[in-house]
């Protein structure tokens, strides 16, 4: 609709549940579509969760591990994803600041609100987590 990137990103990133996802995967080490779906304290139907894990997907935002028979897929931050982490904390931050009787998601990381170095630092362990788990099978009991 317009050349603008904070448009852009709130046309392909604004709906009620994609960030969600995200935050979850990040924050909560949510993995599969049943921790997804009953881990969200917000409620995502199945249906919803399914639509913004395939759009986020298309977005090469997560990628999602081919799985042998009988286990469920793992979805993991692809480098694109996990560069979107700082994105979370100030959006936690801003709900924060607009309404204080807000909780955190994952504890302790209001600690590291506005706390640049800090974000930097658990970003890059989100990092190294993310590439482990991109490079781990999924087989008996990893999943």
């Amino acid at each position: 609709r317009s050349s603008c990137p904070i448009n852009h990103a709130v046309e392909l990133l604004g709906d009620q549940w994609s960030l969600l996802v995200l935050r979850d995967m990040a924050m909560l080490e949510h993995r599969t579509f049943r921790s997804l779906l009953t881990g969200s304290q917000e409620g995502i139907s199945p249906s919803t969760l399914s639509n913004r894990l395939r759009s986020l997907e298309n977005l090469e935002l997560i990628e999602r591990a081919p799985v042998p028979i009988g286990h469920q897929g793992r979805y993991t931050l692809t480098e694109d994803g996990v560069a979107l982490v700082p994105l979370l904390f100030e959006l936690a931050r801003a709900g924060s600041f607009l309404d204080p009787s807000t909780e955190a998601t994952a504890p302790g990381v209001e600690d590291l609100y506005g706390d640049s170095e800090g974000i930097a630092a658990f970003t890059e362990s989100i990092r190294a987590r993310e590439e482990a788990l991109r490079n781990t099978p999924i087989g008996p009991g990893t999943d």
